[in-house]
């Protein structure tokens, strides 16, 4: 084998490879009257992401990415601002998944409480790493 070859395939063998796949995609959990909230990559906002909101379901036979599951139909459309800030309005309290069509095909599931006394207009922090994994956290709108 010639010596660039070997050179490069040990390159090759000791490069880490960064990959994340969630086989359970974390649930967002907000109690509000809305769903409203931020994403970024790396604490970067994602500026002009494509979002839409669907109705998460049980249902194998509906459209499903990464062990989620939700209604084909669009409830409502929206893009990240320059802040990596998303608002979907007042919607009811429920189980939807938000799925960002662009600049990645991520679903992003949401649970949305209604608000109480002690806890009441919270937002989404929506947190990809560089390798697209999810965390997903509530958080009073004033931290923004």
């Amino acid at each position: 084998m010639p010596l660039l070859r070997r050179i490069l395939l040990l390159l090759l063998l000791r490069t880490t490879v960064l990959a994340c796949y969630q086989i359970n995609v974390p649930f967002g959990e907000i109690h509000a009257d809305g769903i409203a909230g931020v994403i970024t990559l790396d604490d970067n906002p994602i500026k002009a992401a494509t979002l839409e909101l669907h109705v998460l379901t049980e249902n194998s036979r509906q459209t499903s990415d990464k062990a989620v599951t939700w209604d084909k139909a669009v409830l409502q459309t929206a893009r990240t601002d320059a802040d990596g800030g998303f608002d979907f309005g007042v919607q009811k309290p429920g189980k939807y998944v938000i799925l960002m069509t662009k600049p990645s095909y991520e679903p992003i599931k949401v649970e949305l409480a209604a608000p109480s006394s002690q806890v009441n207009h919270e937002q989404l922090e929506v947190r990809f790493t560089a390798d697209w994994c999810l965390r997903v956290a509530a958080r009073s709108p004033k931290l923004r």
